[in-house]
């Protein structure tokens, strides 16, 4: 998943799309205010917008192996991510956006 400085979606591959789902065309980090979709891992307290690894990585922080427990809206189960993400700079060094990866650890964590 790939953003800009502001969190706009502007990467949203295949893989990420069988494993989180289809996101709005529009979607942004700021939308995940209005609806929390990623929590603790307590599974119950939504993950603050601003300490997401992907909207640290916007500020120009890097982060590794962030558990987060995913609620996604076709699956009242849920799922385990562990998510890397790191700032995307621009060719004078400065922070552009952000990258993340996520991985499903479910049946690690089950």
């Amino acid at each position: 998943v790939v953003t800009n400085e502001e969190g706009k979606l502007l990467l949203f591959n295949p893989a990420a799309e069988r494993l989180l789902g289809t996101m709005p065309q529009k979607f942004s980090l700021e939308d995940l205010n209005r609806r929390p979709i990623l929590f603790y891992p307590d599974g119950v307290t939504p993950y603050p917008v601003h300490e997401l690894p992907l909207a640290r990585a916007m500020r120009g922080d890097s982060t590794r192996e962030v558990e987060l427990f995913y609620q996604r809206h076709t699956d009242s189960q849920g799922l385990w991510l562990s998510t890397n993400a790191t700032p995307l700079r621009g060719p004078g060094g400065d922070v552009q956006g952000g990258v993340a990866i996520f991985r499903d650890v479910t049946e690690r964590k089950q």
